[in-house]
């Protein structure tokens, strides 16, 4: 029995064992997989755990870098929207922009200016800011020194704050290192990132430069300059810290733009306060454990950040359960036992988990909320069912709206109540129709918020829909884009400024054009009319005809005239004018033209009213002004009050005068007519000033544009005020004159002159070249004619030396008149010149006087304006002696 009972007993011995030993050898190894396992999952869990914090940390800093670079795109938009930003307006912008985005150093306005335009813009400075200003750029010394002369120059021209940038202000980026980014953004037309400059108030920085253009209604875009906005590099990239502070993460910024390699690491947060040094294999080390790394483009340049947790967070997250699990697998006999306290344990690491991940969601709700708190508007959430129902908005519906987002929630308000009338249909429409093709919806349209004044959003939101495709929201966002519109419709009313000024140029070359052919038809006209007069044997009567076609004439040369004043080609006999004196004299000639029911006034200044003007047009305009007042008073007659006098002329006036462009604050003579008529409307004063608009009877209607190429003639301006059923006064401004007024007029020699010489008269009007010659030939002088200039050049060098002077036309197809005293001057440089034009004397027939003996005659011109050029012609001393 014994030897039988001891083998059964060792066979269930090694069975048991075996049986022991492959439950612990398979315990063992299940609890070692086990172990290994959980680990892997452990570490899957961080990295996707540290992976979304990760990517919500880098939609802030991509926001945070949006909202900069908004901030210096607002400045180019004022920039576009006018093309005259003057220095204050420049500073009450920027500064507002300064106060929202602490972390921008500078901002500034780099204009191009060429070569011609520096010198005037440099006086311009220099008066505006009271002190010298010139172009500077440093020397090999560090020294700033005035800039060298260049076909382009990229002057700061203004720059906010300027207290501790004085010695950028002027300062010509040609001779900048920053160059090359400013040539690419006026390439490119983007905005362009330089990579890390030292700057003068902290350690390092960046500069974003937008370039500014002009966008013409052809489709064409003209440069202007360039917007530059300095940032602290370090306070911008530690806005996203501020904003939401984190002590799980690590940040390096790193600039990986080709070229950047000297200088990469931009920035780099530890995670911790530290003062130490970045090391510098910072950008390798965070490559070793478990980072994120994404690019962000930023103005041409590729910026990457990497994130990395900190030590701290990796061991917080590093449980036990492994370990746990690893025990629990060796000790399989002792789990019974135990099996209630590792549960409590268990559900204690649970809870544990449930409250982080609670706290983790909060967070995110927190950065979700600062993320739509830093938009300029408000997101939205809606249900369709019957009707709209909103659900959720952001707190920037306060601001946008005035209205609270309880009060649209609990139906109090509805979105219906805050858009504009004539848009709501508008935007239901495009809300349904997106519903039905479930796209995107992008709308513009007003809303009235509770303070009354309306304003622009945009609106882009879109359909969510579950598996089976029924709509469960409609969501979106809504921005304020008010600021745009506005900037929109300023640009608008600059170009309709510039459409009309085109207009008016374009019908001042007609003028010019038909008042120059009309003044050679009035040449032929006067000379053949002072011809036939001066004939012996003509009885009276033929010669008060003559007299009368002369007459005739000169009232079509003050026609003329009145045509070139308008179109800007006109010149007037500038001297002394008392404007006083002028405006008495004036009335008498309207007796006899006024209404009796006209009742004028004069309330005349007490000083001296001197203006240097010609006083003909100055009594045109007076005689222009009077007569439409009398015609505004209708048949029930009324009142005129005519004033004269100096006062101090401020910029509003000048910002609703005509022509004032370029004059400035100060004290003026004016003349001001005023009338207690029927007024004008608003469109009828938005016309008065075209050629041929006229509320009167036809054949009127040229008077005011002819007074406004006179007002712009004499450097002055003019404005006018009016409302229907309450009169108007037109108001004319002109710079003071201290000069007198000289009451000396010339005596005519009234003995007849004669001359004997020979003449070469060049004129392309056949009946300009007849009618001079026989005038000439009439004060005993030959003549020789030619149709042209080349023809003239021809016939002077067979006779050079015969002819004692020439008579030139200045305005002649192919070769003019410039071109021909160029020719002549080359053969005779001592040539004496007598030029006709149908055009007033200007700069440049005064630059063709400088080259030698010259003088100018006007047509049309009489045989007694032809005499007194004669004896100044035969006057004039070879040129250079």
């Amino acid at each position: 029995m014994p030897s039988s009972s001891s083998p059964r007993f060792t066979l269930s011995s090694r069975y048991l064992f075996a049986i022991v030993a492959s439950i612990v050898t398979v315990g063992t190894l299940l609890s070692g997989w086990v172990y290994d396992y959980s680990r892997e999952t452990e570490k899957l869990r961080i990295e996707s755990e540290f992976a979304r914090r990760a990517d919500v940390r880098n939609a802030l800093t991509r926001e945070i870098i949006t909202f900069y670079e908004s901030g210096v795109y607002a400045l180019k938009s004022l920039l576009e929207g006018s093309s005259d930003v003057k220095r204050d307006e420049f500073r009450r912008v920027a500064n507002d922009i300064l106060s929202r985005y602490p972390s921008i150093m500078a901002l500034e306005w780099v204009p191009m200016i060429t070569r011609d335009a520096r010198i005037e813009l440099e006086a311009g400075i220099t008066r505006e800011l009271g002190h010298p200003f010139r172009f500077t750029e440093p020397n090999q010394a560090g020294e700033m020194v005035i800039a060298r002369d260049r076909a382009e120059h990229f002057p700061i021209l203004y720059v906010e704050p300027l207290k501790g940038n004085e010695r950028a202000l002027g300062y010509d980026l040609q001779s900048a290192p920053t160059l090359p980014f400013l040539q690419l953004a006026r390439k490119t037309g983007q905005m362009v990132v330089t990579g890390q400059v030292p700057l003068v108030q902290s350690s390092m920085g960046i500069v974003v430069i937008w370039p500014v253009t002009d966008n013409h209604p052809d489709g064409s875009a003209s440069f202007r300059g360039f917007v530059q906005g300095v940032f602290r590099l370090e306070e911008m990239l530690r806005t996203t810290e501020l904003r939401s502070p984190s002590t799980m993460t690590e940040m390096l910024y790193v600039d990986d733009t080709p070229g950047s390699d000297y200088n990469r690491i931009l920035y780099f947060h530890r995670g911790y306060p530290s003062t130490l040094p970045i090391p510098p294999e910072v950008e390798n080390e965070f490559r070793r454990g478990i980072y994120r790394e994404y690019a962000i483009d930023f103005g041409g340049r590729k910026w990457l950040i990497l994130y990395r947790p900190t030590s701290a967070w990796l061991s917080q997250q590093t449980s036990r359960i492994a370990g746990l699990r690893l025990s629990m697998g060796l000790l399989i006999t002792a789990m019974i036992a135990t099996l209630a306290g590792l549960m409590a344990r268990r559900t204690s690491a649970i809870q544990r988990e449930v409250t982080e991940r609670t706290a983790e969601l909060s967070e995110s709700r927190r950065h979700l909320s600062s993320l739509l708190h830093a938009l300029p508007g408000m997101a939205y959430r809606c249900i369709y069912t019957e009707k709209l129902k909103v659900v959720y908005l952001s707190e920037g519906v306060l601001s946008l709206t005035g209205y609270r987002a309880d009060e649209f929630t609990s139906e109090q308000m509805h979105f219906r109540d805050i858009i504009h009338p004539s848009d709501l249909d508008r935007v239901r429409s495009a809300t349904r129709k997106s519903l039905e093709t479930r796209k995107e919806v992008e709308v513009e349209y007003r809303v009235i918020p509770r303070t009354g004044s309306e304003r622009w959003v945009l609106s882009r939101g879109r359909g969510i829909y579950n598996d089976q495709g029924e709509l469960l929201f409609f969501e979106g966002l809504a921005i304020d884009i008010t600021a745009r519109k506005e900037a929109e419709s300023d640009k608008l009313s600059m170009e309709r400024k510039l459409l009309e000024s085109q207009k008016l140029e374009s019908l001042g070359l007609l003028a010019g054009g038909i008042a120059h052919d009309f003044n050679n038809l009035l040449t032929g006209i006067m000379g053949h009319a002072n011809l036939a007069r001066f004939q012996p044997g003509i009885d009276q009567e033929v010669t008060d005809h003559l007299k009368k076609i002369e007459a005739g004439s000169v009232r079509a040369a003050e026609l003329c005239q009145q045509m070139l004043a308008y179109s800007g080609r006109g010149n007037f006999l500038i001297e002394p004018v008392e404007l006083n004196q002028l405006v008495q004299e004036t009335l008498p000639l309207l007796q006899g033209t006024l209404s009796p029911r006209a009742r004028i006034s004069l309330e005349l200044g007490a000083v001296p009213t001197v203006v240097m003007a010609d006083a003909t047009q100055l009594r045109q305009i007076a005689m222009n002004l009077i007569l439409n007042a009398a015609d505004a008073l209708g048949a029930t007659g009324g009142d005129i009050i005519v004033r004269t006098g100096c006062r101090i002329i401020r910029r509003d006036f000048l910002a609703s005068a005509h022509g004032a462009n370029e004059l400035s604050v100060g004290e003026y003579v004016f003349l001001e007519v005023r009338d207690t008529g029927c007024g004008m409307s608003s469109e009828t004063l938005g016309k008065i000033f075209d050629p041929f608009f006229t509320t009167k009877f036809t054949g009127r209607g040229l008077g005011l544009a002819a007074v406004l190429g006179i007002v712009r003639g004499h450097s002055g301006a003019l404005r006018v005020e009016s409302q229907i059923n309450h009169g108007s006064t037109f108001t004319l401004i002109l710079p003071p004159s201290l000069e007198l007024v000289s009451s000396q007029v010339d005596a005519l020699a009234s003995t007849p002159w004669l001359r004997a010489g020979s003449v070469l008269v060049i004129d392309d009007e056949e009946s300009v070249r007849n009618v001079a010659s026989a005038l000439l030939r009439s004060f005993g002088l030959t003549t020789v004619t030619a149709a042209n200039g080349a023809d003239g050049i021809e016939v002077f060098r067979e006779k050079v030396g015969v002819f004692d002077f020439v008579l030139l036309d200045l305005t002649m197809p192919g070769m003019d008149g410039e071109e021909t005293l160029a020719g002549l001057r080359s053969i005779d440089p001592l040539v004496r010149v007598l030029l006709i034009s149908g055009y007033s004397e200007n700069e440049r027939i005064s630059q063709m006087a400088a080259g030698g003996p010259l003088l100018f005659l006007q047509k049309p011109f009489t045989r007694l304006s032809l005499e007194q050029r004669l004896q100044q012609v035969f006057a004039l001393a070879p040129f250079g002696v």
